[in-house]
Order: structure tokens, then C-alpha cells, then sequence
């Protein structure tokens, strides 16, 4: 298990370098991703607490600000990482190199969560391409300059697995620490983090409920949440109180019932290179995860080795997941009732994950016969081309170029997973996802 965590770690590592070799991203060129937020404010926060582990300022007030303000809604929101202790170790003048590295290695993190999550969950090493694309999907990269975020990702499957174990009625740790740590890390994701635990509870229980204990798992799972919520308080209350009138600030005038988007968008956004100029700020859910991930969960939907509920079960749960993209008040309930400012859907690597995990669930039981291959290639053919008629916003110039690679990509794939030649397979993968 060592060896494959390491092995996953280090190829995401290294597919990480080569794109930023390629692109001349600071320090292999003059661009950088400590842009927007990240420069303007991420710096100078991340700066002022290397000066509280100096001794030179305190926690209780910011003074830099122009009437001075309570330093620790800051703390909670984005300071909490433990790799900001790293920058203690850094000269102030290369605080932006100590956040590039430490954006660096929590995508690669992501990658060992995931891959020690697949791991545990299928009892199978064979995981380390699906744990590559989880830590590379489209969220981390369009919003890595958040890194705030990122280490509350780091923490989601292991929520996850935490769950699993309830379940199997083993140790409740796991559960109660990695929700604590998400929450504390970031309380903003955390609490996206407690909206997609309850969600993967009933999800789970509905599967598993005539195998189960059913008093003893709900009564695990809600003491063991409780215990999670409380063990974050230290952090959780001061700054909710902190913010009042700001970031925590919420408004039931907000729900109206309203679409912010289409279902047929979401599914565009899972197709490679789903992303245009602008919309960084309001574009649609950053779920893209390369395109093997796209025509498995499509190929499971076929696969008569997984039984009809399983797959209706799980159908529902995108549809869910879909929804909470499509459906304002759903997306609102993931944002605390909040209308983000920009940067929009944060809640969309829960999608990924789970969409993830359906895929590998699909790879590991493949079984498909010419009548299943034909259909599968005409529903996917037929979304493709609805899509390419729909002219989305967020392909731009590109819109053609990036149709018609997305589609030979996938059927590229089919051949692969027909012929079961898995090495091409991963290689392939990681192709698509540079």
C-alpha cells in the first residue's frame, strides 16, 4: 500500500511538473498561479502570520487594516492549514514560492486520499489512475489559487471511508477526526463536506440497510458527526461570529426557485478542455476529470454484472449531485444560503468524487457484449452532437476543437476498455488529463 500511495503521489507530482515546464510557470518561467485572490490578499495574510510565529504581531487583531480587525474569522477562513507552518522558512520575498509548492503537494495529497481510499474500499491496488484524475480535475486546477480549499479536499475521501467504516461497524475515528480536520482546515468547504456526509449516509444506508445494524450505524454515525462538529468548535464559532455581516452573512430572499444552469451543460462540463475565457469567475461546475471517467460511468449504466438497484442507486445520486449545479436553492444550501461573489459551484469536487467512484465501480466489473458497445457509442455520439449544437459559452474559440477531441478521446477509450488493454489505458489517461 506504501509503494502505490508513493507511486501516485509521485506521478501526479511529475505530471504537475511537466505542465508547469511547458507553460513556464513560476520557477520554471515568469507566469504564476498565485493570481487574483491568491495575490491581492492570500499573500498578505499568509505574510502576517509568518510575523505571529515571529513574535511580532498577534492573533487577536489585524492592524494592517485600516481600523484594525479581528485576525481570527481570517484564521478560520484562510490560514488554518497546517503547510502554512512552512512558512516560517521562507523569506517574506518568497512567500509566493512557498504557496506555489504548497498548492503543488496538496494536488498531490489528493491523489494519496483518494488513492488509500480506493484502496480500502475495493480491496485493490489497481486504483492509482482514478486517484490521479480526482486529484487533477478540473477544480483544483482552475481554482488552485484558492488553496484554502484544497486542504478540506484532501480530507473528503477519507470523510468517506470514515462513513464506510460506521457500516462495517469498525473504528468510528477516522470518521470523527477527518470531519474535524475538513471542518477545521476549512470551515467554508468543511461544512460543504457535512451537507455531502449526510448525502453519502443515506445514499449508503438505502444499499446496505437489510445487512446492517440499523439503530447501532445511525446512532454511530450522528454521535460520531456530532463529536466531529464539536471538536472544530474552537475555530468554527469564533469565526462565524467574526464574520457576521460578511462571508456568514446569509438571506432566505435568496431561494428562490430558480435554474442556474442546464443539466445538458453539466454534462458538457465533464468533457476535456470544458473551460473559456472568463469563466473562472461565473462559469459552469469545474467537474471535468478526463474523459475515461466520463465513458465508464456511462459504460456502468450497461453493465448487467452490476444489479439494476445498485446502478438506479447510483443514478440517482449524480442526478442529486446534478442537481445541486442546476437548481439555485440547492447550490445555495451547499454556499450557506450565501450568493458566492464569483468563483461559483465550490462544492463541485463532491461531484467528482463520487463520479469518480462510479467509474471505478464500472472498471472493475466491465462486461459488455457488440449490442451494448453499438449503444454506448450512439448515446455518446448523440450527446456530443447535441453539444456541439448548443454552442456553449465555455469552449469559445476553441468550442469545435475541443468537441471533437473530447469524442475521438472516448471512443479511443471504448476500443481500450473492449480490448482490455489497460496499459494504453493509463497512459492514455494521463495524456488527456496534461
Amino acid at each position: 500500500m506504501k509503494k502505490n500511495l508513493l507511486k501516485t503521489f509521485l506521478i501526479t507530482l511529475s505530471i504537475l511538473l511537466i505542465v508547469f515546464i511547458m507553460l513556464g510557470i513560476y520557477p520554471f518561467g515568469y507566469k504564476t498561479i498565485i493570481v487574483i485572490d491568491s495575490n491581492t490578499q492570500y499573500v498578505s495574510f499568509i505574510s502576517y502570520l509568518k510575523s505571529i510565529f515571529l513574535g511580532n504581531n498577534d492573533f487577536k487583531y489585524l492592524f494592517s487594516s485600516s481600523l484594525g480587525a479581528n485576525f481570527i474569522p481570517l484564521l478560520g477562513y484562510y490560514l488554518m492549514s497546517p503547510f502554512n507552518l512552512l512558512a516560517i522558512l521562507f523569506n517574506l520575498e518568497n512567500i509566493k514560492l512557498f504557496m506555489t509548492i504548497s498548492i503543488i503537494i496538496k494536488i498531490c495529497l489528493c491523489s494519496v486520499t483518494m488513492e488509500y481510499f480506493l484502496n480500502k474500499k475495493f480491496n485493490t491496488e489497481k486504483t492509482y489512475i482514478f486517484s490521479i484524475s480526482y486529484a487533477l480535475m478540473a477544480y483544483n486546477i482552475v481554482y488552485m489559487y484558492h488553496l484554502m480549499w484544497l486542504d478540506s479536499v484532501i480530507m473528503f475521501p477519507l470523510v468517506i471511508l470514515g462513513i464506510d467504516y460506521i457500516f462495517k461497524e469498525k473504528n468510528v475515528l477516522l470518521y470523527i477526526i477527518s470531519l474535524a480536520l475538513s471542518i477545521i482546515f476549512n470551515y467554508y468547504i468543511g461544512v460543504m463536506i457535512c451537507i455531502a456526509s449526510v448525502i453519502y449516509f443515506i445514499y449508503k444506508f438505502i444499499l446496505d440497510y437489510k445487512v446492517i445494524n440499523i439503530v447501532k450505524v445511525i446512532i454511530n454515525y450522528c454521535i460520531s458527526s456530532l463529536l466531529g462538529g464539536f471538536l472544530s468548535m474552537f475555530i468554527l464559532i469564533p469565526s462565524l461570529l467574526g464574520l457576521q455581516g460578511g462571508k456568514a452573512a446569509f438571506s432566505l430572499e435568496n431561494l428562490d426557485l430558480s435554474f442556474n444552469t442546464s443539466y445538458l451543460k453539466v454534462i458538457a462540463k465533464t468533457f476535456t478542455a470544458s473551460l473559456g475565457n472568463g469563466e473562472t469567475w461565473h462559469g459552469g461546475p469545474m467537474i471535468a476529470c478526463g474523459m475515461l471517467i466520463f465513458v465508464l460511468t456511462i459504460i456502468y449504466f450497461f453493465n448487467k454484472k452490476i444489479n439494476k438497484k445498485e446502478k438506479i442507486i447510483d443514478g440517482l445520486l449524480l442526478f442529486v449531485l446534478a442537481s445541486t449545479f442546476v437548481i439555485k436553492p440547492l447550490d445555495l444550501l451547499f454556499h450557506g444560503l450565501t450568493v458566492p461573489n464569483c468563483f461559483d459551484y465550490r462544492h463541485a469536487f463532491i461531484f467528482v468524487f463520487f463520479y469518480i467512484l462510479i467509474a471505478f465501480k464500472s472498471f472493475k466489473n466491465i462486461n459488455l457484449n457488440k449490442k451494448h458497445i453499438k449503444r454506448i457509442i450512439y448515446l455518446i455520439s448523440t450527446l456530443f452532437i447535441v453539444v456541439y449544437l448548443c454552442k456553449f459559452k465555455m469552449f469559445t474559440s476553441m468550442y469545435n476543437l475541443s468537441i471533437i477531441y473530447s469524442f475521438i478521446i472516448s471512443l479511443i477509450f471504448i476500443y481500450l476498455i473492449v480490448k482490455k488493454k489497460n496499459k494504453y489505458i493509463y497512459l492514455l489517461v494521463i495524456l488527456d488529463l496534461i
